[in-house]
């Protein structure tokens, strides 16, 4: 069994203070790769140093909705396109929109749409975050210059209906810990309805902890090692043992990591 972990911030100063055990553990529970993504440009250099000393992580450089640097994209863009070419794996993000927090939503386009189309014009994957900006974020996802390049929509939490319409911009869909909320009734059907070889896990570390993990100690931070909870709530929506519902998302991750990434063994 080999996974990947899709989305993490192993950058956090929560995370780093866990040193090589973080890695150890990972290892240990068959995560053998990980999409570490920025923020912000004051966190480029430490995911790209994650990036130099573990070859399991393939880095992802962005500005994420809620930590708009001050004055325009033109004042970071250019940084951020060296980075990625200095990272020929390396994707994009996070980036998104989002209504329930971060600057106004006109700020953050102005950011989210230059960021989205470097990604095209670099044929490079972007990790997106979207709350309550499905409208918005399909607006611009229609318009793309370059809809042959995948994007991934980190911690999806749309519906069917929002699932459907997103297949048709080369989506991906990742999940979280948030599939573990047991009272959460939509994700389940979303699982039940996409394509299976459209569907990634992460951990969103360190936030985002599995139901009963979080109900032993809502305080810990969330790690790589934790993908295995999520794993297996989405054997038990597919109705089937965790070893196959692994096989189909070490395929999927494959599928979509190998054109920009070859980490150990996956």
């Amino acid at each position: 069994m080999r996974l990947f972990d899709t989305h993490c911030h192993l950058q956090a100063a929560v995370l780093t203070a866990l040193g090589a055990e973080l890695f150890d553990r990972a290892q240990q529970a068959s995560v053998e790769g990980f999409v570490v993504c920025a923020t912000e440009p004051g966190d480029w250099d430490a995911v790209a140093g994650l990036a130099d000393t573990r070859r399991q992580v393939l880095p992802a450089f962005g500005v994420h909705p809620w930590y708009l640097p001050e004055g325009t994209p033109n004042t970071w863009l250019p940084s951020l396109e060296r980075l990625l070419k200095q990272y020929p794996g390396a994707w994009v993000g996070e980036i998104g929109l989002d209504r329930t927090a971060g600057p106004p939503l006109a700020r953050q386009e102005e950011a989210f749409e230059p960021q989205l189309a470097l990604a095209g014009r670099l044929n490079r994957p972007a990790s997106l975050h979207c709350r309550r900006t499905w409208d918005r974020l399909a607006w611009y996802l229609a318009r793309r210059r370059h809809p042959e390049v995948p994007v991934v929509l980190h911690s999806f939490g749309g519906s069917v209906e929002v699932a459907r319409q997103f297949l048709d911009f080369n989506a991906w869909f990742s999940f979280s810990g948030a599939v573990t909320r047991t009272r959460n009734a939509r994700l389940p059907e979303v699982l039940k309805y996409l394509p299976r070889d459209r569907v990634l896990i992460e951990t969103d570390s360190p936030d985002l902890l599995p139901q009963e993990l979080w109900r032993a100690d809502p305080h810990r931070p969330n790690e790589p090692a934790h993908l295995v909870e999520i794993l297996a709530r989405l054997a038990v929506i597919w109705q089937e043992s965790p070893e196959v519902t692994a096989a189909v998302l070490e395929t999927n991750s494959k599928r979509l990591t190998g054109l920009y990434f070859s980490p150990p063994d996956c």
